[in-house]
C-alpha cells in the first residue's frame, strides 16, 4: 500500500509518466533508442525476436508481426514443451505477409536466434549497424544504405586540430580514435 501510494502520489498525467520513463531510461537502452529514433518514429513497427513483449513499450514501438514473441516461431508452449509440431501451419506465410505490410526499418536482436527461417529472413533483409550492451540493432538494407553510405552534399572538414583531444586524428572526410593517456571520457573531438 505504501509503495503504491508513493508511486501514484507523484502522478500528474500519462504524458508526464512517459516523460519520466524516458528520462530514467538506462544509458545502454538510450543508445538503442537513439538508433531507432534515427530511422523511425514512436509507434512505428519494430521487429523483435524475444519473449519479452514489454520491449516494444520500452522503445515506444509496436510489433512488426502478429508473432510478437519468439515462442510463436519456435513452437514453444508456456511452461511446456518446444517442438516444430507446435508451430502453426501457415506461420511463415503469415510472417512474410506481415513483413511486406509493416516493412519495419529496424530489427533489435537481443539474444540468440534459434529459428532458421527467422535467421534467414534477417540475413536477407537487414544489416547490423549498432552493437550495444542490450542488443544489436539491424537496419533494413535500404535504410542502412541511406544511413551508412548515403550521399552528402559536402565532405566533412575537421575543425582546427587545437581543440581536439590527444586520442583523435582528424583529416578531411574522417576521424580516428586511438587510446591516449587522457581518459576516453575526457578525450574530445570538436565537430
Amino acid at each position: 500500500l505504501v509503495s503504491a501510494a508513493a508511486i501514484t502520489s507523484g502522478f500528474t498525467s500519462a504524458k508526464r509518466g512517459a516523460e519520466l520513463t524516458l528520462a530514467n531510461q538506462p544509458g545502454p537502452n538510450r543508445s538503442v533508442q537513439a538508433v531507432l529514433d534515427l530511422v523511425s518514429r514512436d509507434q512505428d513497427p519494430l521487429l523483435l525476436y524475444d519473449d519479452n513483449q514489454f520491449l516494444y513499450d520500452d522503445y515506444r514501438r509496436i510489433p512488426a508481426t502478429r508473432f510478437q514473441q519468439r515462442y510463436f516461431l519456435v513452437g514453444q508452449i508456456y511452461l511446456g514443451q518446444t517442438s516444430p509440431k507446435y508451430i502453426l501451419h501457415d506461420t511463415w506465410k503469415w510472417f512474410d505477409e506481415d513483413m511486406k505490410q509493416s516493412n519495419p526499418a529496424a530489427f533489435l536482436e537481443t539474444g540468440t536466434i534459434d529459428s532458421k527461417p527467422f535467421a534467414d529472413y534477417v540475413h536477407d533483409h537487414f544489416q547490423p549497424v549498432f552493437d550495444g550492451q542490450v542488443g544489436t540493432v539491424h537496419l533494413r538494407d535500404d535504410v542502412a544504405q541511406s544511413v551508412l553510405r548515403g550521399s552528402t552534399d559536402r565532405a566533412w572538414v575537421p575543425p582546427d586540430a587545437g581543440g581536439n583531444g590527444p586520442g583523435w586524428t582528424a583529416v578531411a572526410g574522417s576521424a580516428q580514435y586511438a587510446q591516449s593517456a587522457t581518459p576516453q571520457s575526457d578525450d574530445r573531438l570538436v565537430i
